[in-house]
């Protein structure tokens, strides 16, 4: 009986101790919030100041606007990216027709090949320096070494080149993303203007189906000319209709081609100048900055606080001394 006693008072007096360390914590959090609410314009204060300098540098620095491009991959089966891409439209036709098979056993397909060409053809610097070249960007691009005037290009810069103003532009103008689940293909130009960035969007997209088209259609004519005179050197009538159904896939290869404008990439979703700027975000910034603030505030209340209580201490701790 003395040990069950001697248990239950244990037990009594733990929960008397939690109790108590409960109690304590509510009093130091009531203690905390009622020293921040007499302090509260030592926490508004750096808020305030932190939120007009987040809006001023919102409204003053130059405005970004990015203007979006929702685009697929062209999936065509003549095999492969252009004409002879994929070694003819024989084999294209083939493929296609093992194409389930294909995918359940891990096989990369053509059309997925068709995909990471396109898009490395969108951003190759290819591409680009000739959409620079075509358009005259230069001069807009690196505009602060540009002599509008005189239109030639300032003193004391170094000319840009080609090569220069195309890293430029992949780096700080254009973006190319794929999403993994859809499969489509997003490009994203940003620039000061908001008309600006949409027709460079779509130039680029131009541009590159443009190129695709007039290589396959330059492969086709290219492999058309040689079976012409393999089918002509041969004395073989078998070989010689073996070349001519070969040269009939190329044939077709060749007008697919040239009847299709959008012959690398598919616009799903052309490009628009938007209204409003990407860049900066004046609203966001002002919360965050607020936000900011707050939390400086209440870092600076707390601070002179301890430091006012360690002084109250260090006083009281001299009195006896002095008397």
């Amino acid at each position: 009986m003395v040990l069950v006693r001697y248990r239950g008072n244990n037990m009594r007096g733990a929960r008397s101790g939690l109790s108590e360390s409960t109690v304590d914590d509510e009093l130091d959090l009531r203690a905390l919030l009622g020293m921040l609410w007499r302090q509260r314009l030592m926490l508004i204060l750096p808020a305030l100041v932190l939120a007009g300098v987040a809006l001023t540098l919102a409204l003053v620095l130059p405005k970004e606007y990015t203007a979006k491009m929702v685009l697929s991959s062209v999936e065509d089966d003549t095999g492969g990216f252009g004409a002879g891409g994929g070694g003819g439209g024989g084999l294209g036709s083939m493929v296609s027709r093992y194409k389930g098979l294909a995918s359940l056993a891990g096989i990369s397909m053509p059309e997925d090949q068709k995909k990471e060409e396109s898009i490395a053809l969108l951003k190759s610097t290819l591409i680009t320096e000739e959409f620079i070249r075509e358009h005259n960007l230069l001069p807009v691009i690196y505009y602060n070494r540009w002599n509008a005037v005189t239109r030639q290009w300032r003193q004391g810069y170094r000319v840009p080149t080609l090569w220069e103003g195309s890293q430029y532009f992949d780096r700080e103008i254009r973006e190319v993303t794929e999403d993994a689940k859809t499969g489509l293909i997003e490009l994203d130009v940003t620039w000061s203007d908001p008309d600006t960035a949409a027709n460079w969007a779509n130039g680029l997209v131009q541009l590159t189906n443009k190129y695709a088209q007039q290589k396959a259609v330059n492969i086709a004519t290219r492999h058309i000319a040689f079976l012409n005179q393999k089918a002509e050197k041969t004395p073989y009538v078998e070989e010689r209709e073996g070349i001519f159904e070969i040269m009939e896939d190329q044939l077709t290869d060749q007008m697919v081609a040239e009847g299709t404008d959008e012959y690398a990439l598919k616009v799903i979703d052309p490009a628009f100048g938007p209204e409003k700027p990407d860049y900066p975000r004046p609203v966001l910034w002002t919360l965050l900055a607020f936000l900011a603030g707050l939390v400086i505030g209440c870092f600076v209340v707390l601070i002179r606080h301890n430091l006012g209580v360690q002084e109250g201490e260090r006083r009281t701790d001299a009195e006896p001394a002095r008397v």
